[in-house]
């Protein structure tokens, strides 16, 4: 579909980040995807392609309000960096019903998020930046280090949008990537951010170079129905 096509052709545009996968994953509605380039394989280079993906929360099963069953893929997740400590924080969710299909310190995000939610901040450590959905509760979930190690940057990009009867409407879609040439390739015109560059946005707040592109605060929501 068309979401398909051009993450893979922002794929292309960051094809440098590394040479052992890639993979792509859209919701059936359409309204989310998540791509993650050929990443350079560290640990489990084997099984550990993203974006990956987790079943269930071992607290809530039988409670999804999506209708999912246990077995259902609900959680999907890209991240970029490495977690530090993974081997003990792996255990410590083992012992309380998280199951990881990998060996990847990656899936620890998807499995701290499967037991304190959007509280798993103050137990990773590591330098990392990752984005994570939660098709039951469709909540868009993104965050990085305590100190911006690995880049996160972020900005929302209008589209005409034209149904069957010829009507148009504007859809708001947020972008959300580890380089900023990403979003080209998903319609975002850039423009230099002038006053940003004059009062050295890029290094003393959340702005950059380019107007409308932000650097990801610690952690950002994006709610239902926000944003498609």
């Amino acid at each position: 579909n068309d979401l398909n096509n051009t993450l893979d052709a922002s794929l292309d545009s960051i094809s440098h980040r590394g040479p052992d996968g890639r993979g792509i994953w859209t919701s059936q509605d359409g309204r989310v995807g998540q791509s993650r380039h050929v990443r350079l394989s560290i640990i489990d280079a084997l099984h550990g392609a993203q974006p990956l993906g987790m079943a269930h929360l071992p607290h809530d099963i039988g409670t999804h309000t999506s209708g999912a069953t246990g077995t259902d893929i609900i959680l999907h997740c890209v991240v970029n960096g490495e977690i530090y400590d993974y081997v003990r924080i792996r255990a410590e969710c083992e012992a309380r019903g998280v199951e990881f299909r990998t060996a990847s310190d990656s899936e620890l995000v998807l499995g701290l998020y499967a037991l304190y939610g959007i509280a798993l901040l103050p137990h990773l450590r590591g330098e990392f930046a990752f984005v994570l959905y939660d098709q039951d509760r469709q909540l868009c979930f993104a965050a990085r280090d305590r100190f911006g190690i690995k880049p996160l940057y972020y900005t929302f990009h209008d589209e005409v949008c034209v149904d069957a009867d010829g009507k148009c409407s504007i859809r708001r879609r947020l972008l959300v990537a580890s380089e900023i040439k990403a979003f080209l390739a998903l319609g975002w015109k850039p423009e230099w951010n002038i006053e940003s560059i004059v009062h050295q946005g890029e290094y003393g707040d959340d702005r950059t170079v380019c107007k409308g592109v932000y650097k990801a605060a610690l952690i950002f929501l994006c709610l239902p129905d926000t944003y498609a």
